[in-house]
């Protein structure tokens, strides 16, 4: 039996994630002709981002240091501790926007022309033209959350740096280095912040840190901006309308 290419362990603590979102909308329609109308309005949109309950969760603001575990690795913080604008981080890393401002508009229109080409194209009645933009927030996905939750000292991915011994999976085959081992990892109690600091956690274990996903504390609400063009044409009776569309989209986050 060959060697395997790596080894990868992971301990997670219970995590208890949520979030919160919800929207105010109004819209009008004024017919502006017979065969002209808009359509605009606006919504707001409240989108708070993924939280844990217990703030077993972590972020990287380089060179800030840590009150709520003194001697943390400079940069490395979790909710409760300082921004450099002396703000706290709140539970869900960023903070929640409250300008979250969507305008949105239709346009409906039926070409009415009784001569010449433009007759023969669209003809009375039987051709619509339609218009319509907007922009569109969305809720991040809970996985923006559950990533960090595993993070030291809360818990813990350890990916060997070489093939290991089958047996002992913390000794490098080639080398035979003997490597950290890290598990079971003692998680904080939950009432662990700035106030009440745990200076006791042993950073070495942890470090150098790898793999851990965090949350960047400027997130902003992701959203799509998205653009409708589309041309309707009756060709017969019997016959369903000939349709040519654009649909672009662009998203940001």
């Amino acid at each position: 039996m060959g060697l395997p290419d790596f080894y990868s362990q992971q301990s997670s603590p219970p995590f208890y994630e949520s979030a919160a979102d919800g929207g105010v909308f109004a819209q009008d329609s004024w017919r502006i002709r017979n065969n002209l109308t808009l359509n605009y309005g606006l919504r707001w949109d409240y989108v708070t981002p993924w939280a844990e309950m217990h703030h077993q969760t972590t972020t990287l603001i380089p060179g800030v240091e840590s009150r709520t575990f003194p001697g943390a690795p400079l940069g490395y913080l979790v909710p409760g501790d300082r921004l450099p604008s002396g703000q706290l981080i709140p539970a869900g890393i960023a903070p929640t926007p409250k300008d979250n401002f969507s305008p949105r508009f239709g346009l409906a229109y039926s070409p009415n022309w009784y001569d010449g080409f433009l007759r023969k194209l669209t003809g009375p009645g039987k051709t619509s033209i339609h218009l319509g933009a907007g922009r569109f927030f969305s809720s991040p996905e809970g996985l923006t959350v559950a990533y960090p939750t595993g993070n030291p000292p809360y818990g813990l991915t350890y990916t060997s740096p070489e093939p290991p011994l089958n047996a002992t999976p913390f000794v490098g085959a080639l080398t035979g280095t003997q490597y950290i081992q890290q598990f079971p990892v003692n998680v904080p109690p939950y009432n662990v912040s700035p106030r009440n600091p745990d200076p006791n956690v042993n950073w070495n274990r942890y470090t150098p840190i790898s793999g851990a996903g965090s949350v960047w504390y400027q997130n902003k609400t992701p959203y799509t901006m998205a653009l409708n063009f589309s041309i309707e044409r009756q060709i017969g009776a019997n016959i369903l309308p000939a349709r040519a569309i654009l649909d672009p989209r662009v998203g940001t986050c």
